[in-house]
């Protein structure tokens, strides 16, 4: 590991101290949204689980609550619109933020206000799929999270059509939570899990293969949970 890594690492744990721990002088409560913008466009970055500091940054942290629920919290408002606030209190980010307004009308995407972002993937959602790539960082969403964010994946996953790039990253998301975390002693949602791997299954156009092909290996590597 390179001191640049290691220091690196180190910045995100910053990061996270200050959103579980933020300063007394934060009375507007805006310093932890800051951090976690910061932590989703940093984590845009790395495509290797192996090598993601963020990652290996969250490893330290045995809970972290208030990254969790705000996490939890955006996720849930995936594609809706609302109103973000851009902190103009804050001079060392002002250059990240969009010059011309207070308020932005976009959709439940942090990561939006910062320019120069990649938008080709909500930094939300990769966010939780590399979370929960590896057991160890899992660890820090309690059960009852787990089965929230499940509630939200069949919600997503029964709205999404054939094509729509982001339902591979949502069936990704599935199967990682089922490798990596304790479903198979609760198997929350399961029924509905499989009437959508089902329709997804049987769907007839050329661009579901892909999405067909994560279904395929989800019911193969857990058919203890999946069986008929």
């Amino acid at each position: 590991m390179t001191v640049r890594h290691h220091l690196r690492a180190d910045f995100i744990i910053f990061l996270l101290n200050i959103i579980e721990t933020p300063p007394e002088n934060d009375v507007q409560e805006m310093l932890p949204d800051i951090m976690i913008n910061l932590i989703l466009s940093f984590n845009l970055q790395f495509e290797n689980f192996a090598e993601n500091v963020v990652l290996e940054a969250m490893e330290q942290f045995k809970t972290a609550k208030t990254f969790t629920e705000k996490i939890l919290l955006l996720i849930n408002r995936e594609g809706r619109v609302f109103e973000f606030l851009i902190c103009s209190t804050v001079p060392y980010l002002s250059k990240l933020m969009h010059p011309n307004a207070l308020f932005l009308h976009i959709s439940e995407d942090p990561v939006h206000t910062l320019k120069h972002t990649p938008m080709n993937i909500n930094p939300v959602l990769k966010m939780l799929v590399d979370l929960f790539s590896r057991p160890e960082t899992a660890s820090i969403f309690y059960t009852n999270d787990n089965k929230v964010l499940i509630d939200i994946l069949v919600r997503q996953l029964s709205d999404l059509s054939a094509g729509e790039p982001i339902r591979k990253w949502y069936l990704e998301l599935c199967r990682k939570i089922l490798r990596n975390t304790n479903y198979p002693e609760h198997q929350h949602r399961k029924q509905d899990l499989m009437k959508i791997f089902t329709r997804i299954f049987c769907e007839e156009t050329e661009c579901s293969a892909s999405d067909q092909q994560i279904v395929r290996e989800i019911a193969n590597e857990f058919p203890q949970i999946f069986k008929a």
